[in-house]
């Protein structure tokens, strides 16, 4: 019997996927003008009125730079609408082009979707399973407040 895989097994595993996945996303969208980390802040703000970076980057697990830059990206394509917050931040929602922009989205990313959803209902189930057990033991615990660097 072999033995079970490695972490550093799992890890190439994981990143072969996760290559072929964004070259399909890259492939679907690049006629569309927007990339799929902008298509996930799209779909994040379909569900919400306004939002910001900050607010963003905690949903996706990006950081707040990285959600701002994606924000700026999606408003120089006119699919959200920007205005200024209280010190540096900025507020942000999809507007009309934006929530059109989410169903053309969409449609070039069927293919993709209709390939996985060609996996037995049972591996799809166990590996999504699987995967937020991998998630939940690699999310960074947050330190308790009270818990201080001597240095």
């Amino acid at each position: 019997m072999a033995p079970p895989p490695s972490g550093r097994d799992l890890i190439r595993a994981e990143r072969r996927v996760h290559r072929i996945l964004r070259a399909r996303f890259a492939e679907a969208l690049v006629e569309l003008g927007v990339s799929y980390a902008q298509f996930e802040v799209m779909c994040l703000l379909y569900d919400v009125d306004r939002s910001h970076p900050g607010e963003i980057g905690r949903r996706l697990l990006i950081t707040r730079q990285s959600a701002s830059h994606l924000v700026r990206q999606l408003a120089r394509g006119v699919l959200v609408d920007v205005w200024p917050l209280e010190g540096q931040s900025i507020g942000v929602a999809l507007n009309v082009d934006g929530r059109r922009g989410i169903r053309h989205c969409e449609d070039a990313l069927r293919s993709t979707h209709e390939c996985l959803e060609a996996l037995d209902p049972d591996i799809r189930t166990r590996l999504v399973d699987d995967l937020r057990g991998a998630e939940a033991v690699l999310r960074p615990r947050p330190r308790p407040w009270w818990v201080t660097d001597p240095f």
